[in-house]
């Protein structure tokens, strides 16, 4: 049973739709991450300096010892801040997708009359392997017949 093939030009229309949605989902992610790390570092730090001055206002600490722990308190809010915008990104990619992308591929695929399967194979051959889009799509890899896939 033969699969249907696409055209010279649907492929680049997929790839090029593709690049385009990939692009969109790594803009919501990265103004997201964005927003979370500005935010999770900017509110972080006012709690951090507040203690910090605090304790050498009242004579707990010196001057050093202060700024030696303001600087261990910014690093460690920076990595903190980090790990919650990763998450936020991740988030915001997972919720983006169905709202605009996915809309936006069953409207292609209706006006090309073309199966969400073969234009998962294609937009998966033409996206970097760390593209946000690859995570939604599911392409159907051709079978291995070399040694291993052969039967034994």
């Amino acid at each position: 049973m033969s699969e249907p093939q696409l055209t010279e030009q649907q492929s680049q229309e997929i790839a090029h739709l593709a690049e385009g949605l990939n692009e969109m989902l790594r803009d919501a992610g990265a103004r997201g991450a964005e927003h979370v790390f500005g935010s999770g570092c900017g509110l972080g730090l006012l709690p951090v300096a507040a203690i910090v001055l605090g304790l050498w206002a009242f004579g707990v600490i010196t001057l050093i010892p202060a700024m030696v722990l303001i600087v261990f308190g910014t690093l460690a809010l920076v990595g903190f801040s980090t790990l919650l915008a990763n998450q936020a990104r991740d988030n915001i990619v997972r919720r983006t997708y169905p709202g605009e992308i996915e809309p936006e591929i069953i409207r292609f695929l209706s006006a090309q009359h073309i199966s969400r399967q073969l234009f998962d194979n294609s937009a998966s051959q033409s996206l970097p392997a760390d593209a946000p889009l690859q995570a939604f799509l599911s392409p159907i890899l051709p079978s291995d017949s070399g040694p291993d896939g052969a039967a034994e």
